[in-house]
């Protein structure tokens, strides 16, 4: 079986080629055993008109992904293929991620130094691939954190009803 980053790469490829960006992807494991790959519109603003994937493309991509995976992967077991879009509360993992979710409300859970877990959300101002600056909306300030004690995070998208 390849790593991670090896199927991350031959997916990232086929998914270039056919004029979207990879934006994540999960492998099977457990009962469901689905292989998920989340796409976007290079350079589009997720949540925002056009910004998004439809049914159609996502159906293109996952054909050409499926003959790729059945001649080049050798996948114990069964596993469904589900391509998407990651949403508008797309989670955010990687380091663009969070570069490309400047401007937007997130929330955060962040561990600190003695392994206590909270929560914040707010909008996130900058981020230096090191650490983020959030304006939290709890704190009522802006707040300055490692990268590396983020352990979960997402866009939330609010509605404006």
């Amino acid at each position: 079986m390849r790593t991670y980053s090896e199927i991350y790469e031959l997916i990232d490829g086929v998914v270039s080629s056919l004029g979207f960006e990879l934006f994540d992807l999960e492998l099977p494991q457990g009962k469901g055993r689905a292989l998920r790959i989340f796409i976007a519109k290079p350079g589009a603003k997720l949540g925002e008109k056009g910004g998004g994937v439809n049914l159609d493309e996502c159906a293109r991509v996952s054909r050409r992904i499926s003959d790729v995976l059945d001649a080049e992967l050798e996948v114990v077991g069964p596993f469904v293929l589900e391509v998407s879009s990651p949403g508008i509360n797309r989670s955010l993992k990687r380091p663009e991620h969070f570069a490309g979710a400047i401007g937007e409300r997130i929330r955060l859970t962040v561990r600190d130094e003695r392994g206590k877990h909270s929560v914040r959300r707010g909008i996130l101002v900058s981020f230096d691939g090191e650490k983020l600056s959030l304006d939290d909306e709890q704190a009522k300030q802006r707040l300055d954190l490692p990268f590396s004690e983020v352990d979960n995070a997402q866009v939330e998208f609010k509605f404006p009803f």
